[in-house]
């Protein structure tokens, strides 16, 4: 039996749903760090939306603590949406499942997600917990994957993910534009006090068209756990092809994709200064 497979059957005997973990971050605290905005919507708004984009994507992009980027399109993206990635991601039925606005930030809308469950197999509880934010045509999210023993005061973080996930345009821009976002992700660091821990920060996008490259930068850059500022990031003069472009130089990695019929909408994944994560912009 496939690894896909296996880990559906194992959620399949689920015997107890166990108590869920806190949300990553406090909302208010989040967004006075970053200037953001209120965002007025319940756990079910949130999940409608973030549904209408699941059930219409047919790009995902993926990078993890343990593996370079990686991309499916579009064989397999449902499945691993809802099996291997999220589960219960897509689902606004299991009562395990809750969804908390945090922001609006450059028109773009961040909540943050929490699951949890006891499986058949397990010993104790594993949890999952995504910072998530939402276009028209794509969306993205820092997603954590705990494993928890019992009792729930020993936990451990096994693995942080990027997520990016769309419906890509396939081809390239064909005039110079910016695009302007949020990126989001976690501490990957060995630091017992920063690792796990959520940032935030905004996203801005360049296309030249004349030498068909792009330039991204992250700037106001926060830990939205402790409070801190980090470093501004920036990868420079990345080619494009088809639609995506791609750095994937050990530690600093980054991987796009522009979303969107007329490319209004660019999105992708990175890892770099010890924090992995996923961003998303609009064409301004």
């Amino acid at each position: 039996m496939g690894k896909i497979a296996a880990f559906a059957v194992i959620l399949s005997i689920a015997t107890t749903i166990a108590p869920l973990p806190p949300f990553l971050v406090d909302h208010d605290v989040a967004r006075t760090l970053v200037s953001g905005e209120a965002l007025d919507m319940t756990s079910a708004e949130i999940a409608t939306e973030l549904n209408a984009l699941h059930k219409t994507a047919h790009s995902l992009l993926i990078i993890d603590t343990l593996e370079a980027p990686a991309s499916s399109t579009p064989t397999g993206l449902d499945t691993i949406m809802q099996t291997e990635l999220l589960p219960g991601f897509n689902s606004t039925s299991n009562p395990s499942n809750e969804y908390q606005p945090v922001m609006t930030k450059n028109g773009i809308g961040l909540a943050q997600q929490r699951s949890s469950w006891q499986a058949g197999r397990s010993t104790g509880n594993t949890a999952v917990r995504s910072y998530v934010g939402w276009l028209e045509h794509s969306f993205f999210f820092a997603h954590l994957f705990e494993q928890y023993s019992l009792p729930l005061t020993e936990s451990n973080l096994t693995s942080g993910y990027g997520v990016s996930i769309g419906n890509a345009s396939g081809t390239n821009p064909s005039t110079d534009a910016t695009w302007t976002g949020v990126m989001v992700g976690t501490d990957i660091s060995d630091s017992a006090l920063l690792r796990g821990n959520i940032i935030q920060g905004d996203a801005r996008i360049d296309l030249d068209i004349s030498e068909s490259n792009v330039d991204v930068h992250f700037t106001n850059v926060h830990d939205l756990n402790a409070g801190t500022r980090r470093s501004s990031m920036s990868w420079i003069d990345i080619d494009i092809t088809n639609g995506n472009f791609r750095e994937p130089f050990y530690a600093q990695k980054t991987q796009g994709k522009f979303y969107g019929p007329s490319h209004e909408e660019v999105g992708g994944i990175f890892e770099l200064h010890n924090i992995i994560g996923a961003f998303g912009a609009k064409k301004q």
